[in-house]
């Protein structure tokens, strides 16, 4: 019984650390592409506070009880459309390029 429960335990912070390692990867990434293209410190933080500026904005958006569903989806890609143009601002164009090279082309 006490190898049972010393087992468990030993399971239960193998999987806590693995867990704050992967938030720890993940909020290392703000644009979720980060890994791919190499950044500078000063465009990572740039991008960080652009994406977390995105995420408050579409909260308060997603909260919104007074607008319908309609208006919440235009308002949305609107933000969205904002935060590519604050993106943008921050990073080259080989880097914009490089960003985007796995989305395929619209027809």
């Amino acid at each position: 019984m006490k190898k049972q429960c010393i087992l468990i335990v030993l399971c239960l912070i193998s999987f806590s650390s693995f867990a704050q390692t992967e938030k720890a990867k993940l909020t290392n990434n703000p644009t979720g592409k980060a890994k791919k293209i190499e950044l500078t410190t000063e465009q990572r933080k740039k991008l960080t506070k652009i994406d977390r500026a995105h995420k408050a904005e579409r909260s308060a958006v997603d909260n919104d009880p007074k607008l319908s569903p309609e208006e919440k989806k235009i308002k949305i890609r609107k933000l969205q459309d904002e935060k590519i143009a604050r993106m943008r601002k921050v990073i080259t164009d080989e880097q914009w390029i490089e960003f985007n090279s796995d989305k395929p082309t619209q027809p």
